[in-house]
């Protein structure tokens, strides 16, 4: 018996047994029960025997789904933080200028890089989604290796990105970068590439979610943009990654882009949206996954 996954209606052979769902996460269930099961279906495992709280919480017993419930709950608060410091666009707006000595320093968690920095390689357009950054015909294929995650990272986009850009560049793109379907690939093939930070006039809002989840940091300087595109303009065919020699480096602690522009260029700095050290814990822990099965094992869970 053969059992087909996909999203929405599909057709069935005799003897197939199908599951169907639209929120793509249609193997966890069945995954997790080692038979063919959905949401709900569960029962209180045989060896089951309470759960520990953390330190400084009030003793109380939690279910499986509870348990769960608190750490989705804690989840969506800091993917919210996220999403509102690290991607927010206004606040690019602040001054550059501000004295340090009342500088608002963000902590920085132990093993977290302070600093990012590299050289910015540019794709020059607005609205290149999710399609473009990963094909969808490697959407579906389990257990794509990550060297041909890095390969094919913006081929629909640009074919010839893959021989531009190189680890450790960062990777610079127009307005609404990321914008198009939920699929999380768009983040974890930049990473496969080898780049650890993208920045944007502006990200898409489900890939901003997708790359916390999947530890690719991000931000948004549309004045960046602009620079590029007046220094970089051409009047015939565009160029559609290009390798800039300008450098960017990103100071998390204090929020801070600076941007040298070439040898002999301007340099320039701006405040950028902060990246609170809840979201740095998703990030260190290589994203998402990492995170829950850690919150899980705090709160105490026994299988």
């Amino acid at each position: 018996m053969r059992t087909l996954y996909w999203i929405g209606t599909g057709l069935l052979e005799p003897g197939e047994v199908g599951i169907s769902a639209s929120n793509r996460n249609f193997k966890a269930a069945s995954a997790l029960a080692g038979q063919i099961a959905g949401p709900g279906w569960y029962e209180r495992p045989a060896h089951w025997s309470g759960v520990v709280c953390n330190e400084g919480e009030a003793y109380e017993e939690r279910s499986v789904d509870e348990t769960l419930a608190n750490v989705i709950s804690k989840l969506d608060s800091i993917i919210d933080t996220g999403r509102q410091s690290g991607f927010d666009p206004d606040a690019t707006s602040a001054s550059s200028t501000e004295d340090e000595s009342s500088e608002r320093l963000t902590e920085i968690l132990p093993g977290f890089p302070e600093k990012v920095a590299g050289e910015i390689v540019l794709c020059d357009a607005d609205n290149i989604n999710t399609g473009g950054i990963y094909p969808g015909k490697f959407v579906y294929q389990d257990e794509v290796p990550k060297e041909k995650m890095a390969e094919v990272c913006m081929s629909n986009y640009d074919p010839s990105f893959n021989a531009i850009a190189k680890p450790g560049d960062i990777l610079v793109s127009g307005s609404n970068f990321g914008c198009g379907s939920s699929r999380e690939q768009a983040t974890t093939a930049i990473l496969a590439k080898g780049i650890p930070l993208a920045v944007a006039g502006s990200f898409g809002n489900i890939f901003a979610r997708n790359s916390i989840n999947n530890a690719l940091m991000g931000v948004e300087v549309p004045k960046l943009v602009h620079r590029l595109r007046e220094a970089f303009a051409t009047s015939g065919d565009k160029v559609l990654t290009r390798r800039t020699g300008w450098t960017l480096e990103w100071d998390v602690r204090r929020s801070l882009v600076t941007v040298q522009e070439g040898e002999s260029g301007d340099k320039w700095s701006q405040k950028v949206g902060e990246l609170p050290p809840n979201v740095q814990e998703i990030i260190a822990r290589g994203g998402l996954e990492n995170w829950v099965k850690g919150e899980i094992a705090k709160d105490g869970v026994a299988g």
